[in-house]
């Protein structure tokens, strides 16, 4: 769960989908639910996420998924219950073009396999078998319904026009007297006739099997989540859930190999000291500064045990080379120090969070400037480096001489 809300800021290739809602209803699973709602967001952006619930979610997850709105409802304690609050009550909520609605066995899966095609309709889900056997709360069949006229299909992980939602909340919903209330049904089935009469596009079965999958069907062999958009349906949650573990796993170690790659670059040794200078004050300000800091350390006994490392983040790695080189140059020519013999400088530019909190505990201090970046300092939550003086720098033999 934390792997995948780390990913939540880290994809920024996501499926545009600022025209639509993404929705989930329960008072159960919540673990689950919330997980789903995570990972349709890893390669989605939607206008909206609404979570409507009677359960309290933990504080942690709301702050690592900021655009989560929680809607407080009553409990939903049966499939009456959350069909009724899907046909009648949903519409009132959702003020986009679209809404995607999923659940805790529901969601994105192949965002690859996402088609502007799919907006051509009002409503679009799984398809279903060409009979569909009617259960009760027993496990007794109590009818099997003929589906040919419409196959399309299975609420679980659907996405439905604004349109089809005003239509379906004019249901006197109270008073329907069908087999199942199960509100996919109710739309796509037991009352498909009076929507199309309404205008309401239900997707074509040979576009739906893009979409989504919920079980295997007569016309298509091999037909599985392999191959579509989204799925629903508990008996491919866990094979789903390996895969996305597996690949979460592959990328999380992908992106520890790349951090190793990333700390033998900056050339780190016995004692690394990083500084933050504001690139926007005065050039001629700030090269005074940082030369001193610099001819402090190029002149410092065990310079050659030493890295500096200067964030630039906040400047093209090609002017802040410049920069030190105009330096370098002015240091060779008037104190004639040669910082290019056993002087270790190595720029910081744009790190990722991860990044950043594996160099943190390889910094020993940071030196004080009066031209610094606090925009950056605070963002980098530098408190547990021991903050050093320049007047004290040449007082550093090992890292645990460093005084704040």
């Amino acid at each position: 769960m934390n792997n995948a809300i780390y990913l939540l800021a880290k994809n920024i290739n996501k499926i545009n989908l600022q025209n639509t809602t993404l929705v989930t209803i329960s008072s159960v699973d919540m673990e689950l639910t919330l997980l789903s709602l995570v990972i349709s967001n890893l390669n989605a952006n939607f206008k909206r996420v609404l979570f409507f619930t009677s359960e309290e979610i933990d504080q942690k997850y709301l702050e690592f998924f900021p655009q989560l709105e929680i809607i407080k409802i009553a409990p939903i304690e049966n499939l009456v219950e959350y069909s009724r609050f899907v046909i009648k009550e949903l519409n009132s909520f959702i003020d986009t073009e679209f809404c995607l609605v999923t659940q805790g066995d529901g969601f994105i899966i192949n965002p690859q396999l996402w088609s502007e095609e799919f907006f051509n309709y009002d409503y679009i889900a799984a398809p279903w078998r060409k009979q569909i056997p009617v259960v009760n709360s027993q496990g007794k069949t109590v009818d099997i319904l003929d589906s040919t006229k419409n196959r399309v299909g299975n609420g679980g992980f659907s996405l439905r026009s604004k349109k089809l939602l005003e239509v379906s909340s004019q249901l006197d919903f109270d008073n329907i007297k069908t087999s199942s209330l199960s509100e996919d049904l109710i739309i796509c089935h037991y009352f498909y006739n009076w929507f199309k009469n309404q205008d309401i596009k239900f997707a074509h079965l040979e576009i739906a099997v893009k979409f989504s999958f919920e079980q295997p069907i007569e016309e298509i062999e091999n037909f599985s989540w392999k191959n579509t958009f989204g799925f629903h349906g508990k008996t491919s949650l866990i094979p789903i859930l390996n895969k996305l573990s597996q690949d979460l796993n592959l990328y999380f170690a992908s992106e520890k190999h790349q951090n190793s790659n990333f700390i033998n670059d900056l050339k780190l040794k016995e004692i690394n000291i990083v500084v933050f200078p504001d690139w926007s004050v005065d050039e001629d300000d700030l090269g005074v500064e940082i030369q001193q800091v610099i001819q402090s350390i190029a002149t410092h006994p065990d310079k050659s045990k030493i890295t500096l490392l200067i964030d630039a983040s906040d400047t093209s790695g090609e002017e802040a080379d410049i920069f030190l080189a105009a330096i370098a140059m002015n240091l060779m020519m008037k104190e004639e120090i040669d910082i290019t013999e056993e002087l270790t400088i190595s720029l910081l530019g744009y790190l990722t969070e991860i990044q950043w909190q594996t160099l943190l505990p390889l910094i020993n201090a940071r030196v004080s400037l009066e031209n610094e970046n606090q925009t950056v300092i605070l963002s980098k939550q530098v408190e547990q480096i021991p903050l050093y003086f320049l007047e004290n720098l040449k007082e550093v033999s090992t890292p645990q001489f460093f005084l704040s």
